[in-house]
């Protein structure tokens, strides 16, 4: 599940920013930590953790600790967050000591109040003596307890919005009463502890809100109608409309939270709401207008006789004592809690099925060359329809085009891959020249290799008797390399400039570690029909996404600034065969890179077939798949970032290999604070700069460290072993050359 988006956690930060400072190097416990008001409450804190560094914890009790964290494990390994398993009637006391709690278990919920209402009266009377007579043995600083509107009773029609002293009739004899009844004596309970025992209790009584984790589904009417627009249906209001309801935004009911339990006066009671009210038909109204198309029916005629019914606070209390405010109406209340309800609305489609919705799973975030084209980061996403993932980057494809034309490793014969330079690239080339033989008959079939590099794999088809052979890059230092080496016809081009009035048709097109890098997939797909005779194929062949958790070779190493797409043997086949190809034949490889260490690819062969029809399959695995590699990768960042952490400040800190992790590094708070210097062996970063720090020829080290020392930090995991060994070899004196430090320790076998 996606998390609260930056704008409303900044928000929360900006209006209790000058509140925070007393909760330095405290611990705060939160029951209801997984429901609404709970999600907001520890996503806020997370982030105004980090951002203010106060060394805080929060505690959270739930039944099913595991059960949030595969929604969210973005929590999984936050140092500062701790969850316990327990049920609030029961839970054992955890150790250690807490400063502030916040008991915020059981909210409303209307079925549970009528189908069981002693089950509702004994969670939020028992649960709530519970929490209180842990919090007695605490040497607890802050108490909220958050309560509801609801125990006012029923609010007069004459009476617009209701105040922290009134009181109106609730009918003890109705089961329905049964919540606000139990929030009633659950408040007594909190005096009682108050005045008895000194808990330093704060009330909150809460109205109606809106927001990110609302329950759609639940007794809420704003979450109805917007459920009813998310799905495009009519709103229907089986009563009259006329009720009164107002509605908070989450993020200003969390700044609210916040508040009364750091500011605010003990044993008082603040009502937490917006006091803007509306009948709901006329929220059903603005829902409906923010959804072309959906209508809004009434099914109750408006009895004139009736008396109105309200539930809108009085706030000006907590306002004139506390100093919040409400900062967003209802329209944009609405509109953020159905932007966010509805499913992340990605800034690129689907490459795959053309879905407009996605599942937000990664946030990464990179410090790129100055000029880079590409940007500083995006989202990994996961379509909600097919179950694809891919970046959601705002580059264009002519960004990308720049980058591979003006910038592409793959020129560089002693690092880049696609030539068949060092054993384990002509392993990789070796074993796809095989596949294609073992289902190609024809040697004398015409084969385009598109991203063709150094030409590797036309050089090993070529050795297997294939004769017919065309190579087409972006580099043309990759192209002259391919003439002059293989022996072939290549040119230099992208994808989109290929023509088949200039080039002819193929029996073949090769797309070796090529679809991991283009945007519009679907566009050059069918682009490639064109130029395929009849019954053409391709072979496709990319890095395995659904195995990347097996094997890593640096954190998140596969979200990077070349690799916008995450394919399986299922994403080759819903795109192939959404676009009219045929499957031949899938299959998964594993090959060796520079480290000796296993690299999962997927590949296959398709072909292209008229009047071919084609059922979409969701890809079932991907999923937990990608948890898996990104849980695995933080733990790895993690020990890493802590590392570096320690370094002697004094010194500056030079990073040695300025790829796709180190881009990652420079991007993290544990080297934004320090004097780097920069060194890379791969001659087209060298010259280069980042945050204006110059990019040196890994053979000045020696140099450069005799002008001022350094400690060396290794960020090329991959080649670790051998520029350890070519910097030691530089240093006669070992008294006097840098410290380096490495992380290839941190990577399983």
């Amino acid at each position: 599940m996606k998390l609260i988006e930056a704008e409303d956690l900044n928000h929360v930060l900006n209006k209790t920013k000058d509140l925070w400072e007393i909760v330095r190097n405290k611990s705060i416990f939160l029951t209801g930590g997984t429901g609404f008001f709970g999600k907001w409450l520890l996503q806020s804190f997370a982030y105004i953790n980090e951002t203010l560094n106060l060394n805080s914890t929060i505690t959270v009790l739930t039944r099913d600790p595991d059960k949030f964290l595969s929604q969210f494990p973005y929590h999984q390994n936050q140092p500062s967050i701790n969850f316990i398993k327990g049920d609030i009637l029961n839970f054992d006391f955890p150790q250690g000591n807490y400063h502030y709690i916040i008991h915020a278990a059981t909210e409303a919920d209307a079925a549970l109040n009528q189908g069981q209402p002693l089950l509702m009266v004994d969670t939020i009377i028992n649960g709530t003596r519970r929490v209180l007579d842990f919090a007695k043995l605490q040497p607890i600083e802050s108490f909220l307890f958050t309560s509801s509107g609801a125990v006012y009773g029923r609010q007069p029609s004459h009476i617009t919005h209701a105040k922290e002293t009134d009181s109106f009739p609730v009918d003890i004899n109705n089961p329905n009463s049964a919540y606000a009844e139990s929030k009633r004596l659950a408040e007594l309970y909190c005096s009682i502890y108050f005045s008895n025992y000194k808990v330093p209790v704060k009330i909150a009584r809460c109205f109606a809100f809106a927001g990110p984790y609302l329950p759609l589904d639940k007794h809420f009417a704003i979450g109805n109608f917007i459920l009813n627009a998310i799905r495009k249906e009519d709103i229907i209001i089986k009563g009259d409309g006329t009720p009164f309801r107002s509605y908070l935004y989450a993020a200003d009911l969390t700044v609210w939270l916040w508040t009364i339990l750091l500011k605010g006066e003990n044993n008082t009671p603040y009502n937490v709401g917006s006091d803007e009210g509306f009948d709901l038909k006329t929220v059903a109204n603005m829902v409906a207008e923010l959804s072309p198309g959906i209508n809004v029916q009434v099914l109750t005629k408006t009895d004139p006789c009736k008396p109105l019914e309200r539930y809108i606070p009085d706030v000006s209390f907590i306002k004139e004592s506390l100093g919040v405010q409400v900062s967003f109406d209802l329209k944009e209340t609405i509109v953020k809690t159905k932007t966010f309800m509805q499913g992340y609305k990605p800034f690129r489609t689907c490459c795959i099925c053309g879905s407009n919705y996605a599942t937000s799973l990664y946030d990464i975030r990179f410090k790129l060359f100055d000029g880079h084209p590409m940007k500083d980061g995006y989202e990994v996403v996961e379509c909600e329809q097919c179950n694809f993932v891919y970046a959601d980057t705002h580059v264009t494809q002519n960004d990308l085009d720049i980058y591979y034309k003006e910038l592409s490793k793959y020129e560089d014969k002693t690092i880049g891959t696609g030539g068949g330079y060092t054993p384990e690239d002509k392993d990789r080339l070796h074993k796809a020249a095989i596949s294609i033989k073992e289902n190609v008959d024809d040697k004398s079939i015409r084969i385009l290799d598109l991203g063709c590099a150094n030409g590797g794999l036309l050089k090993e088809l070529k050795e297997l008797g294939f004769t017919n052979l065309v190579g087409v890059d972006p580099s043309l230092n990759c192209v002259n390399t391919t003439i002059h080496e293989v022996g072939c016809e290549a040119f230099q081009s992208s994808a989109f400039d290929l023509r088949d009035d200039k080039l002819g048709k193929f029996d073949l097109i090769i797309l070796s570690h090529v679809l991991e890098h283009i945007l519009d997939i679907t566009s050059i797909i069918n682009h490639l029909k064109s130029l395929l005779n009849k019954n053409g194929m391709v072979y496709v062949e990319c890095p395995n996404a659904e195995n990347y958790y097996k094997v890593i070779h640096a954190p998140v190493q596969e979200f990077n600034t070349e690799h916008i797409n995450h394919f399986t043997k299922v994403s080759f086949q819903n795109l192939f065969g959404l676009n009219g190809f045929d499957k031949i034949v899938t299959g998964n490889r594993v090959i060796k890179i520079a480290s000796q260490q296993d690299y999962n690819v997927v590949y296959g062969i398709f072909r292209k077939k008229e009047d071919f029809s084609y059922q979409i399959k969701k890809d079932e695995k991907i999923h937990e798949r990608i948890l898996d590699y990104i849980k695995e990768s933080e733990l790895l960042l993690k020990a890493i970032e802590e590392e570096i952490s320690k370094l002697i400040s004094y010194k500056p800190i030079a990073l040695y290999g300025v790829g796709q992790f180190a881009f990652k590094l420079l991007a993290s708070p544990v080297l934004n604070n320090g004097r780097l210097k920069l060194f890379d062996n791969n001659t087209s970063n060298v010259g280069k700069t980042i945050n204006g720090a110059h990019i040196l020829a890994g053979n000045t080290i020696k140099n450069e460290f005799l002008k001022e020392e350094f400690t060396l930090v290794i960020t090329s995991l991959i080649h670790e072993e051998g520029i350890r060994k070519q910097i030691q070899s530089s240093f006669q004196d070992q008294n006097n050359r840098p410290a380096i430090i490495g992380f290839k320790k941190y990577l399983k076998d």
